[in-house]
């Protein structure tokens, strides 16, 4: 693998897709030519692919330049879309953030089987059904009652929320216990895939009064390395918090479902290691722990490549964390209620990212030293276990400035299938263990 060539001007191309990462992400790329380390390198960042007004270029355009890039000058990849016929250029990127069978995170069913992995403690109770039909056989199974007109919620410690496993931003949720489940889940589609979770009982509250989740950052990196950032956003229900009844306003923390309830407080930032002491060594072990879990099943090409994943991580009352949800690419655009705070968390968290996986490989490329921790708020939080593993990839690990060559696109190929291979024994493995609650 070729490297950069040192003490010669080099341009280095970006693109970056999608309407709030081109918003956020582009102002951010543009002031790092002044920063004094890449200055040093002799490196200038040039956007390719968005007109002034952000908007994406043509496709033929954006190709022709990508080709030019592509051949002449290092590429690096924020995608967040990607037309069709862009995807092979896009593949040749330098440095992209995106890794190879990532699905293993990003699908809630996925994410189910990966708890398998998990050790106990950090892992909620959870089934994957393949339809409606199968999340009803799973409650009248464990319940065995038809129905029941019992107006009180049974104890929180055998309530469960049904997810279907491609929703998003709150919606296709479901509460059941054994008092609702056929009521709630009567209209429940039968052709989709479904997760059912182990509630969280006796929540952490905010304030005293509101059930919550944060949102917190993390990256997962080729090499395996896990990172974590410290300040996070708090995002609570819109309703005060009551174990006997199943609100969803009171229950449901997502921000889309809760933030037109009058007074939400919106997404609330916090500085997670001064504000919940305690809890913050879990959530880094927590994330630590998942991509460790992780790693077996999605090897990399690249050991610079890497995944920006929101994490939604909820915590109980006796302090306990549970990470119950992992997105990938998760929204940059702020609220209308906190939009200052909002603003100066993201621009600095998202400064640190591009400082972290794009600037410092590529000085380092260059013969030009750049560290990667100084005041930075990204904690290594890489699983003792693994650490050795991750030196050895990142110490042989160099730039692939070759990567449109046809051999590094068929090992991208076979990797990919690989990981695929590995991942549906896996789940063939654990999927004989949950089965059994179905039939």
């Amino acid at each position: 693998m070729a490297a950069f060539e040192e003490n010669i001007e080099q341009a280095v191309h970006y693109r970056v897709t999608g309407k709030q990462s081109v918003e956020r992400l582009d102002p951010l790329f543009q002031a790092l030519n002044s920063n004094s380390v890449v200055r040093t390198a002799k490196i200038t960042f040039q956007s390719i692919a968005t007109y002034p007004d952000n908007k994406l270029l043509p496709a033929d355009e954006t190709r022709r330049i990508l080709e030019q890039s592509t051949q002449f000058q290092p590429l690096l990849l924020w995608e967040t879309t990607c037309e069709k016929e862009l995807k092979p250029l896009h593949q040749q990127a330098v440095i992209r953030n995106k890794l190879l069978n990532n699905t293993v995170l990003e699908s809630k069913a996925n994410f189910a089987f990966l708890q398998f992995a998990l050790p106990d403690d950090l892992a909620l109770t959870t089934f994957v059904a393949d339809s409606g039909q199968e999340v009803l056989q799973w409650c009248v199974r464990r319940w065995n009652c038809a129905t029941s007109t019992v107006d009180e919620a049974p104890p929180t410690s055998d309530w469960w929320v049904v997810k279907a496993s491609a929703g998003n931003g709150g919606r296709d949720i479901w509460m059941v216990h054994a008092q609702n489940y056929l009521a709630e889940l009567q209209d429940l589609p039968d052709q989709q895939e479904y997760v059912i979770q182990q509630y969280v009982a006796q929540p952490m509250l905010y304030l005293g009064s509101k059930k919550f989740h944060f949102r917190c950052y993390g990256l997962m990196v080729g090499s395996g390395r896990a990172l974590l950032y410290q300040k996070a956003f708090i995002l609570t229900a819109g309703l005060d918090y009551d174990a006997s009844v199943t609100d969803s306003k009171r229950h449901i923390t997502n921000l889309s479902v809760n933030k037109h309830i009058p007074k939400h407080p919106g997404q609330i930032p916090c500085h997670v290691p001064f504000e919940f002491a305690e809890l913050y060594p879990r959530i880094q072990r927590v994330w630590g722990e998942t991509v460790a879990a992780a790693v077996p099943f999605m090897e990399q090409v690249s050991a610079t490549d890497f995944e920006f994943c929101g994490l939604d991580v909820i915590a109980d009352a006796q302090g306990r964390c549970w990470l119950i949800e992992v997105n990938r690419l998760p929204g940059l655009e702020s609220s209308k209620i906190n939009t200052q705070q909002e603003d100066e968390l993201y621009d600095e968290m998202m400064q640190q990212v591009l400082q972290r996986m794009f600037v410092v490989p590529l000085c380092r490329s260059r013969g030009v030293s750049a560290d990667d921790t100084v005041d930075s708020l990204w904690d290594d939080v890489t699983v003792s276990a693994a650490l050795d593993r991750v030196r050895q990839v990142e110490e042989s690990a160099r730039l692939d400035v070759e990567r449109n060559s046809a051999d590094a696109l068929a090992q991208s190929q076979r990797v990919t299938l690989q990981n695929l291979l590995r991942w549906k024994m896996f789940r063939q493995r654990h999927r004989r263990r949950v089965l059994a609650q179905f039939n």
